[in-house]
């Protein structure tokens, strides 16, 4: 059983590590069964919250305007993290956000080294009987353990590791669990289509707004992002 570990858990604005945005970030540094450190955000991605994720998450778009964006976060974030394990439930669909905003940040110096992860849900598929539901919820109801709000980084990150305490206790006795190598190859981001960039020009002359960024210049996934930003903001054009 690992004593000194990482638990991460982030929230999303969906399932893309390209297209959607990292909207909270939780880390819990364990020592022994306790948690020593904590590093809790939320994260502006600048774009419109769906209403199923504000469902699920109890994340509302107000709740985001004042939070830091993602390039003032993850540095100081990569940094708590250091060297150790990182423990999740899934935690391989994490490290994919991770991995993908260090890349678009250009933190290249987090893809020169190895990172190693301790998978809760893996663990539960391989031990647990199959009718269990492995759902972080279901697991956390069928062990007992209490979750302070589900859905949120910083109580899931410490749901996760209370359960893998808890399998450890119960599945670890013959066989140790081994961390396993975490990768994940970053998607270079696609240049804006000349259709994106006419739709632009035509939102900012609807809106009289003053054109300050040359949008032929910008990604597709940057495109979107200033989109939504200023129909967020001023309104849909209107025929």
């Amino acid at each position: 059983m690992l004593t000194n570990y990482v638990s991460v858990d982030l929230e999303m604005s969906g399932l893309s590590p390209v297209k959607d945005r990292i909207i909270e970030i939780a880390a819990l540094r364990m020592e022994n069964g306790t948690v020593t450190e904590r590093f809790e955000t939320l994260v502006n991605p600048n774009i419109p919250i769906r209403e199923h994720i504000t469902e699920i998450t109890g994340i509302r778009e107000d709740m985001l305007h004042q939070s830091p964006g993602i390039d003032e976060v993850m540095p100081d974030f990569i940094e708590f993290l250091g060297n150790d394990v990182l423990l999740g439930h899934s935690v391989g669909f994490d490290f994919s956000f991770i991995m993908q905003s260090c890349y678009d940040l250009g933190l290249e110096e987090v893809f020169e080294r190895e990172w190693y992860g301790m998978d809760t849900l893996l663990i539960a598929r391989k031990y647990m009987e199959a009718e269990t539901e492995k759902n972080l919820d279901k697991l956390c109801k069928y062990y007992g353990i209490k979750e302070k709000e589900h859905h949120r980084a910083g109580s899931d990150a410490e749901a996760a590791a209370r359960l893998y305490e808890k399998l450890c206790n119960i599945y670890e006795r013959n066989v140790e669990f081994q961390p396993v190598r975490l990768n994940y190859k970053p998607k270079k981001q696609t240049m804006i289509a000349a259709k994106q960039v006419r739709f632009l020009e035509k939102l900012v002359r609807y809106h009289g707004l003053e054109q300050n960024t040359d949008f032929s210049k910008l990604t597709q996934r940057e495109g979107s992002r200033m989109a939504d930003m200023i129909i967020a903001k001023y309104g849909k054009i209107r025929h």
